[in-house]
Parts: structure tokens; sequence; C-alpha cells
């Protein structure tokens, strides 16, 4: 099965992730994409911003990646984080 990932671009420990998210192999594209988890203070939690982003570096083929992807993110992925987060 293959995998996906890359190399991380930014990180603050405190409030930012960014990486390179490109699949590996066969499937890969000719330039990665970017994920950015962003943490900001909010009330008595944390506010949990995710964004998927830098599909235009993929040219002709953005919009039918982006709408593929755009169908595919919702809440069980913020979810899940959060469960990882709460069980440490």
């Amino acid at each position: 099965m293959p995998g996906y990932g890359g190399d991380i671009i930014v990180w603050d420990e405190v409030t930012d992730l960014s990486f390179e998210n490109n699949w590996f192999g066969e499937q890969a594209w000719p330039v990665p994409t970017f994920i950015t988890i962003r943490l900001s203070a909010c009330y008595d939690g944390t506010h949990v911003e995710l964004f998927h982003h830098g599909f235009e570096r993929l040219g002709a083929d953005a919009a039918w990646e982006f709408l593929g992807y755009e169908s595919g993110w919702d809440l069980r992925h913020l979810a899940e984080l959060k469960s990882i987060v709460e069980d440490d």
C-alpha cells in the first residue's frame, strides 16, 4: 500500500506544523502540496486549524486534485487528532 508524507517545512512546537504532502512511488505528484496544523489559545482550550494547501503548484490538475481532497476532509481527522492528544 503506498504511503505519503514529506519534509517538515515549518515547526514551532507551540503553534505551527507545516509539512510537504505527497504520495510515495508511482502515485507521486510532480511537486508536493502542503499540510499546516495551527494551534492557538481559545477560551479554556485550544483552537485547531488544519489547512491543506498548495494545489496551485499542480498546474492544470490543481482544481481536480483539490476537489478530490475537499470531499475527503471532515471533522473525523480533527477528532482523531484530539483522541491521540488526550490519550497521552
